[in-house]
């Protein structure tokens, strides 16, 4: 898995564009024999809000599917809420 992200702070919101991508890199093998049709690729692009709370942070990415191929495809939302940890 590779994430790309691009974002600029503005006073304390955060905004930008997140992007993914998911590639396996061999066949799949049942009892040593290589599988075909079984190598998966997964794509998505969405963008980025976040706002500083002062001790935490709360980020939200939205990634629209843009292909799937062998893999569980679609929308995905994920919310984070980053805080340190001393």
């Amino acid at each position: 898995d590779i994430d790309y992200t691009v974002t600029k702070e503005i006073g304390k919101w955060t905004a930008g564009v997140g992007a993914f991508q998911e590639n396996q890199l061999g066949k799949d093998k049942i009892s040593g024999v290589s599988q075909v049709a079984s190598v998966e690729e997964n794509y998505g692009i969405g963008p980025i809000v976040g706002y500083n709370f002062g001790a935490v942070d709360l980020m939200a990415t939205y990634n629209f599917g843009l292909m799937t191929h062998n893999e569980v495809g679609g929308n995905m939302l994920n919310i984070r809420l980053i805080a340190p940890l001393y």
